[in-house]
């Protein structure tokens, strides 16, 4: 059989293949099949050399079309192993990125967690320091100038302003503050700071400050951005104990929908960026995705609460902002915060005017479920000659307006309360007495008369812990503002 086959193979001219119009790639498995089908090269050796009449050219063109496409192959499985490894190396970028974003989204989920506990917290202190700080003010105004007692109330009233400024922190970092958002000019701020910051870093850290001469804009409350300003220079300084630098750069930068050198989380716009950038001895990495979290510091007791960097990160974000840390060991700090660019112009200041003397006989309605915060509040509000009705919660509230037959000129009430809230309060006695003018108060922002930080419009509001002298002039102005 192998020599019949051998003898056609023989015959065959290899220019044939050509005018056939086989192609080369045909050709060469047509051949390749042919040849496989001898068992093995060494049994047609034997039969070339037996038969002695197979053409040495025929011999040679099939080892040629062997070698071809035995490379040909070679070449083949190599592509495939370069594009497997690519698609492998793919894969392993793929599965890093989703880790990366599994832990932002486990860290912001973690700090959303801790901001609600902590402005739950806040909310209730606030009402304990409206009590400790308004009623240290009375005792104050009524003791004697030299009263052995004096020096012991200003302690109390001290210690609870200290309070409140922790408070602040907390309500920053949840970003429960009402912000009293406008358009202004970072850059006028940061200069117009400068030499406070200058003053607070100490001689020893030398202060740059690179303007990008921009006139962008930002839609942000000015003092929550002064807040950022000094508590990132705190920060600065502490991390420079024995001096060196401290770079404040502004510049605008603009992220592309496409862009990829920004995180994920960064949404497309043009920001004002703000660099903090020290010299100090620089964040372990192993700590530095907990720095934002509060009361988290790595100073001694007593010497820091671990608020400033969360009272930074609250309020950025509550601005609808980024804030980025970057730092290696002996060598510094690089904060980067980013605020979106407002397209508006500022407006001009308006003048206030201050009443001095507070005095009324209009009828207000207080409701306050705190009891002892409302009965303070009565004190304060009571000898400025008002005529105050009272109430612990809405339903009552409403009872009472209904068996009240003179008009009532004010609605004083909180905004969290058992029952129906404050705004829900305040709708219902408007369809009553549509005259009713309308204060809140509230020790955090929520959903019912603040959206984003912002005050909703027309809405007059009296932030908690409540200060006698601020009840009585916020009182005073919305009954005197027209209706």
């Amino acid at each position: 059989m192998y020599k019949n086959l051998l003898k056609r193979l023989a015959n065959i001219n290899p220019w044939h293949f050509l005018w056939i119009g086989v192609i080369i790639s045909e050709m060469l498995t047509a051949v390749l099949t042919a040849i496989l089908s001898i068992i093995w090269w060494g049994t047609i050796k034997v039969e070339i050399l037996l038969i002695g009449s197979i053409n040495a050219f025929v011999v040679a063109f099939l080892v040629i079309c062997i070698v071809i496409l035995f490379t040909n192959k070679v070449k083949e499985i190599q592509s495939i192993n370069e594009r497997l490894a690519l698609a492998l190396a793919d894969r392993k970028r793929f599965e890093i990125e989703k880790q990366e974003i599994q832990n932002q989204f486990h860290q912001a989920q973690k700090m959303e967690t801790i901001g609600r506990l902590a402005g739950g917290i806040a909310h209730d202190f606030n009402n304990i320091l409206s009590i400790i700080l308004g009623y240290s003010e009375f005792v104050l105004e009524e003791l004697p100038k030299d009263s052995k007692l004096t020096d012991d109330i200003i302690q109390i009233r001290d210690a609870g302003n200290k309070a409140v400024s922790l408070t602040r922190q907390l309500l920053a970092f949840s970003r429960k503050q009402v912000l009293q958002m406008q358009v202004i000019n970072p850059e006028t701020i940061i200069q117009d700071m400068a030499k406070m910051i200058s003053r607070m870093i100490g001689e020893d850290v030398d202060l740059n400050i690179v303007s990008s001469n921009s006139n962008q804009n930002i839609y942000a409350d000015p003092g929550q951005i002064e807040q950022v300003l000094l508590n990132m220079a705190v920060n600065s300084r502490d991390a420079m104990p024995k001096g060196g630098q401290l770079s404040i750069e502004l510049s605008t930068v603009t992220l592309e929908p496409e862009a990829t050198s920004h995180p994920p989380e960064m949404l497309p716009g043009e920001y004002i960026l703000i660099s903090f950038a020290d010299s100090g001895s620089g964040i372990p990495s192993d700590i530095l995705d907990n720095i934002f979290e509060p009361f988290f510091t790595t100073k001694k007791k007593d010497k820091g609460t671990g608020l400033g960097l969360a009272t930074v990160y609250g309020i950025v974000k509550q601005h609808n902002g980024y804030i980025y840390a970057a730092s290696e060991l002996d060598k510094g700090t690089t904060f980067n915060i980013y605020f979106p660019v407002s397209g508006k112009t500022p407006k001009a200041k308006k003048k206030t005017l201050e009443i001095k003397e507070i005095k009324g006989n209009e009828t207000i309605l207080i409701v306050e479920d705190e009891e002892s915060l409302r009965q303070y509040i009565i004190d304060v509000l009571l000898p400025c000659g008002y005529n105050i009705i009272s109430a612990e919660n809405g339903e009552k509230a409403l009872k009472i307006s209904s068996e009240y037959k003179k008009e009532i000129n004010l609605l004083l009430t909180d905004v969290i309360m058992p029952g129906i809230n404050g705004k829900e309060l305040a709708d219902k006695l408007l369809k009553e007495r549509p005259s009713i003018k309308v204060v809140f108060m509230s020790g955090y922002t929520d959903d019912v008369i603040v959206h984003h930080g912002v005050l909703d419009d027309g809405i007059n509001l009296l932030q908690k812990p409540v200060r006698s002298g601020i009840l009585k002039q916020k009182i005073r102005n919305v009954l005197d503002s027209p209706s």
